[in-house]
């Protein structure tokens, strides 16, 4: 990662950098005592980011850096290696890497993602701002079912993927097989959940069983 982190150069004219995990543990000290021990573990991490993430907020961007992150337009050929990232989540596979409280060999961590696709880019531009307009993109998931932090997981480890350019097929395939694998635990980062919501429910194969005792 410290190799790949110096690639890119194209948002706000600096390279990549690995967050340092000591400047986000000291951003967030406060922790909240509940009942049981896994509940208060789940507390506690959401706590760390909701720490980091005021500490972050706070840092004042100058007329210079908000004029860059105005003018930055992915490219084609990001948006299609982002799509061919997303890619990989599709079928049916074991994410008990994208979830929390998830054996490896909990049979519900079986999950199947029919589509994933990050579309075509759109410009929103601020009301406050005359001058600031940013891009942004959808990510469409569907899926049959998800488990908690799962989309954010997955959403965000395709993000970091992009950053540090690993698109290679080869070093992606071998990524996933492992993140995949009920032999490998790791820790993937989330995404923010700002923007995450439910389009709508599909009931298909619900409505094909009902559908035909009806008729």
């Amino acid at each position: 990662l410290a190799e790949a982190s110096s690639v890119r150069t194209d948002v706000g004219g600096q390279a990549g950098k690995i967050p340092d995990s000591s400047e986000i543990s000291k951003a967030a000290t406060s922790k909240v005592d509940v009942g049981s021990e896994s509940e208060t573990e789940d507390v506690e991490e959401d706590a760390s980011e909701a720490g980091a993430y005021e500490a972050a907020r706070k840092i004042d961007l100058t007329p210079e850096e908000l004029k860059r992150i105005s003018e930055y337009r992915v490219n084609d050929q990001d948006l299609e290696r982002s799509n061919s990232i997303l890619a990989f989540y599709c079928g049916t596979h074991n994410f008990h890497n994208f979830t929390i409280g998830k054996a490896p060999t909990d049979a519900s961590a079986q999950r199947h993602i029919k589509s994933f696709e990050a579309t075509r880019p759109f410009i929103v531009k601020s009301e406050n701002e005359a001058e600031l307009s940013l891009e942004w993109i959808a990510v469409r998931v569907h899926g049959m079912s998800f488990m908690m932090h799962q989309i954010r997981k997955m959403i965000g480890l395709a993000i970091l993927a992009v950053r540090l350019d690993a698109y290679e097929p080869a070093h992606l395939s071998s990524l996933f097989n492992r993140l995949f694998s009920s032999k490998s635990k790791f820790n993937v980062p989330k995404a923010p959940a700002l923007g995450l919501f439910l389009d709508h429910p599909l009931f298909e194969g619900y409505n094909r069983k009902f559908g035909k005792e009806e008729s």
